[in-house]
């Protein structure tokens, strides 16, 4: 089976084309999309022109976020890229945000995880009512989604927004070992939400008028892969009508599947300086250079 995202690029070639990274991080697998969909150079038409989101709430790396996009637009016409320098989260508003020395494990929240260091008030955004504002029922459009366990708190929400039915590519990367070990039902729900979440959103959405099949890939942490989830045995017994099963001697855990991620680090020199005192709204959206020249124009 095709990944993801090679199937995304694929029908970039006849649909306008919208990926959205939420969890972009320093903009290191944003530039490798980048570089296939939007790098040719080629001039598009303007009311085609691909969108690239980058959603990222650690302060450390949204100004880079926004040098990136500034650099890139500059470099070809293909792409608009839009930066939200703010959580995405269920409501609009402020949430508490926790930063690490290791800058790939920051998190919505204020409960420990990773030896957390710093706790903050981040900018948060609706991302069920972005995405709903955003996307077209006939584009093409990938989500990338990387946010530290806080994938169980947004999923059951957009779906009840029905803004995931206007995604038809996902790449979602599951955080079980961050959920409650003690809890008596966290990680068994959070197990149920990735194993139906294919099934709910084939059943629960219209067909896309693009014509495209939804393809959902799960990239799952090798962290992830023998971490007990408390209650899967004892429901496993109950079904199978084996109430004296004998446990298994390794824990129930994940399966790991491929990982996805891109290797490629941003080689971009910043050109957008943001002083000591200016604050950079939640979200900007970066347009190609050439395609400001000509509005200009007009």
């Amino acid at each position: 089976m095709p990944s993801a995202l090679a199937s995304f690029l694929k029908a970039a070639r006849t649909h306008r084309s919208v990926y959205l990274d939420v969890g972009a991080n320093d903009g290191a697998d944003a530039l490798g999309v980048w570089r296939q969909l939007c790098g040719n150079g080629r001039p598009a038409a303007e009311a085609q022109l691909h969108l690239m989101v980058l959603v990222e709430a650690q302060p450390r790396f949204v100004e880079l976020l926004h040098n990136l996009a500034v650099n890139l637009t500059q470099r070809s016409e293909a792409c608009d890229i839009e930066v939200v320098g703010a959580a995405a989260w269920t409501h609009d508003g402020t949430v508490a945000f926790s930063q690490n020395r290791d800058p790939r494990s920051a998190y919505v929240g204020s409960h420990r995880q990773y030896g957390q260091r710093k706790v903050l008030s981040v900018p948060a955004v609706d991302f069920g009512a972005y995405l709903n504002r955003t996307l077209r029922e006939d584009d093409n459009a990938m989500l990338k989604l990387d946010i530290e366990r806080a994938e169980f708190d947004l999923l059951p929400w957009w779906l009840t927004t029905r803004s995931l039915c206007l995604v038809d590519y996902f790449l979602i990367e599951w955080h079980f070992k961050l959920l409650d070990a003690n809890s008596s039902s966290a990680r068994l729900e959070g197990l149920g939400l990735r194993l139906a979440l294919a099934s709910i959103l084939e059943r629960g959405c219209p067909p896309r008028p693009s014509g495209l099949k939804r393809l959902l890939q799960h990239d799952e942490l090798q962290l992830s892969r023998h971490y007990n989830i408390p209650g899967l045995w004892e429901r496993a017994r109950w079904h199978n009508g084996q109430p004296t099963l004998p446990m298994p001697w390794s824990n129930l855990g994940v399966i790991s599947t491929q990982s996805s991620r891109a290797s490629e680090a941003p080689t971009s020199q910043a050109n957008f300086t943001a002083g000591a005192d200016t604050q950079l709204a939640p979200v900007r959206r970066y347009t190609p250079f050439s395609a400001r020249r000509r509005g200009a124009s007009a």
